[in-house]
């Protein structure tokens, strides 16, 4: 998933890759470079030693409270005063009455848990600061429950998740800790899988995109690969989960909801890719995850495209146009703004010349074109009527093209900069793409001159694409 050791750079050719330190980066490209004194200064600048920032701010403590808390004394002192709270608290528990003094006894848990991952995150041991932090949640966790128990609170488990995810994150983004980031993610994801048991959104669905910029900021910040890691996987799980359920509940169309995810998650890889150029981590993971997504919506939609006859699961599809759904214009804004991320990742890519114009624009137009042959499908369906010509299945074999030279290019991209991840997505889609589309392909030779038109053309912007970047400057340093 750490994108650091390599580019997400395209057109570059292979001898001014990055790989190694960055001294190795300037003396295996100083013929590329021709400044090796400023590529050895940004090297240096880069290996600078700078003030750990994740001991809950302790940097800028006094030094005399500073060995205080280093004495091994003060780790077991912490420690006891967490277990007489929790022995004191046990016994408020069950002998009074009053909700209020059991929330005490809960918060006087909490308090004595967060000073003892304090000392012990001051001390650098991660196992206990973990522990100790663990011990806040379940003390916050006892109290919520007992205050909903006796006030009888009408809070479902839904909004208990996102509510510990945000106080989490919040933590998270105070003391810089990573464990709490990934309990705020993990808390995340169950919020979302709760409503898609539910088959009921949550009223709060509209936060989680918040959280999850903060996810991604926080763990990109702190360089933390399993919180990135679930907060990638949550982003596209609460979007999958929440258009699935605005398209069961009849608010858009079932081919709707696919184009609309195939917009997020072919953003979602071009997000990756910006990130990738600039070497911050998990660029790949996120440029595989959101590829993985867009290709299964698009094989989807290209399967709609080329059914001549009713088959699964296109039998009881509503035959209603797009502006037709109550929710026709949140649908279009989504896509909208898709577009506009996609175009504003090619315009930074072009701007750090990993990408042209020219790629810019084909991978624009491919995210528009699915997403416009389903809200224009009657009038699609009308004008190739009029002229003698059959939509289907004309418009799913152009869409397997695109497909098939997209996936060559990542094929190809991942040959070239040894990623295994890249190669299988490749040869997964590939294969999926020669299932759906051999028997239109065999039913007419003008479907495999067509097919083969739709590959050369996509083929040949690549080409033109590459070519283009061939004499591109070698990337800027980044300072991750």
């Amino acid at each position: 998933m750490n994108s650091l050791d390599a580019v997400s750079n395209d057109n570059s050719p292979l001898d001014i890759a990055y790989s190694g330190t960055p001294y190795d980066f300037a003396v295996q490209n100083k013929a590329a470079i021709g400044l090796e004194r400023l590529a050895l200064d940004r090297a240096y600048a880069s290996t600078e030693i700078k003030p750990e920032a994740s001991h809950f701010g302790t940097s800028a403590m006094p030094v005399s409270n500073n060995r205080l808390l280093m004495k091994p004394g003060m780790f077991f002192a912490s420690f006891c005063l967490w277990i007489i709270a929790a022995i004191y608290s046990y016994q408020i528990l069950h002998s009074s009455p009053s909700p209020v003094i059991k929330i005490l006894g809960m918060t006087m848990i909490g308090w004595a848990a967060l000073f003892f991952a304090y000392v012990s995150k001051f001390q650098g041991r991660d196992f206990f600061c973990d522990f100790g932090l663990s011990g806040v949640i379940g003390a916050l966790i006892g109290a919520i429950i007992v205050a909903l128990t006796r006030y009888h609170l009408p809070i479902d488990l839904a909004t208990l998740c996102g509510g510990l995810s945000l106080l989490t994150v919040i933590l998270a983004a105070l003391i810089k800790e990573r464990y709490l980031l990934t309990i705020s993610c993990m808390a995340a994801l169950s919020w979302t899988a709760y409503s898609l048991l539910n088959l009921q959104s949550s009223a709060l669905f509209w936060a989680f995109p918040i959280m999850w910029i903060i996810h991604m900021s926080l763990a990109v910040e702190l360089r933390a690969k399993i919180p990135l890691a679930l907060a990638i996987i949550s982003g596209l799980f609460w979007l999958v989960t929440n258009i699935t359920l605005l398209s069961l509940a009849a608010k858009i169309s079932p081919l709707m909801a696919i184009s609309a995810i195939f917009a997020t998650g072919f953003a979602y890889s071009r997000i990756g890719k910006t990130m990738q150029d600039n070497r911050l981590l998990g660029g790949l993971f996120q440029t595989n995850a959101g590829w993985a997504v867009a290709a299964i919506s698009a094989l989807l939609l290209q399967d709609y495209w080329l059914m001549e006859a009713p088959h699964v699961p296109w039998t009881n599809l509503p035959n209603l146009s797009a502006f037709a759904y109550p929710m026709t214009v949140q649908w279009s804004v989504i896509l909208i703004g898709c577009c506009l991320i996609i175009a504003g990742a090619g315009l930074l890519r072009i701007r750090m010349g990993t990408q042209t114009l020219v790629g810019s624009i084909g991978v624009l137009f491919f995210a528009a074109l699915l997403p416009a042959s389903i809200a224009f499908r009657p009038q699609l369906l009308a004008v190739t009527a009029q002229n003698g010509l059959q939509a289907t299945p004309s418009v799913g074999i152009l869409i397997g093209g695109a497909i098939t030279a997209l996936s060559l290019a990542m094929l190809v991209n991942g040959l070239r900069r040894s990623k295994p991840s890249m190669m299988v997505l490749a040869l997964v889609t590939l294969s999926l793409e020669a299932i759906i589309v051999m028997e239109s392909l065999f039913s007419t030779p003008d479907n495999v001159a067509l097919f083969g038109f739709a590959v050369l053309i996509m083929t040949l912007t690549a080409g033109l694409y590459a070519h283009n970047g061939q004499n591109t400057p070698p990337l800027r340093q980044a300072n991750a």
